[in-house]
């Protein structure tokens, strides 16, 4: 499987959860979440899909000045629109040629107190890596925030689960 199946696979996911999740559910802030939302948790990875698809426009990718929509945090159908349109990024033509190794610039912030931006080489695959690892990371947190809000998760077992931690799993198991 590539890393762009993984990444469309990953946001199909995305999608079906958000059709299970209740509308009351999504955008109440919850003390498990540290005074969030799971839809803040939402915004916040799916943002980081449209910064990647603008910045590779520009070659320039930068998660730290991303737009903050904050109509994904508490408009659930809106919400699974951007999953879908990122999944219509994620398939399209910009990826017929292989773009995979082309470099791009990284820019990045890493102090509070000091804005100076960080340029550093990277690649779309390696930025695609970044998104999709970013995505179950916070996917981990929202299925918390779903069970202890009594939502059904039995069939996403897996959800939020890295895909290494899933081999070792089942070689554990064996």
């Amino acid at each position: 499987m590539t890393l762009l199946t993984s990444n469309i696979i990953q946001l199909e996911e995305i999608r079906a959860l958000l059709e299970k999740v209740p509308e009351g559910i999504y955008s109440t802030k919850r003390e498990v979440l540290s005074g969030a939302s799971i839809g803040q948790h939402v915004r916040h990875l799916l943002e980081f899909y449209v910064t990647l698809e603008q910045g590779l426009k520009a070659n320039v990718v930068c998660y730290d000045a991303r737009a903050r929509d904050l109509s994904i945090e508490t408009d659930l159908a809106y919400a699974i629109q951007v999953v879908d349109k990122a999944i219509v990024f994620m398939s399209s033509s910009f990826f017929d040629n292989n773009p995979f190794k082309r470099n791009i610039t990284l820019r990045a912030s890493y102090g509070v107190d000091v804005s100076v931006d960080i340029d550093m080489d990277t690649t779309v695959e390696r930025e695609l890596a970044y998104c999709l690892d970013h995505a179950i990371h916070h996917l981990a947190i929202i299925k918390i925030s779903l069970i202890e809000s009594g939502v059904d998760l039995k069939m996403e077992t897996d959800l939020g689960v890295a895909s290494s931690t899933l081999r070792y799993r089942e070689i554990c198991a064996q």
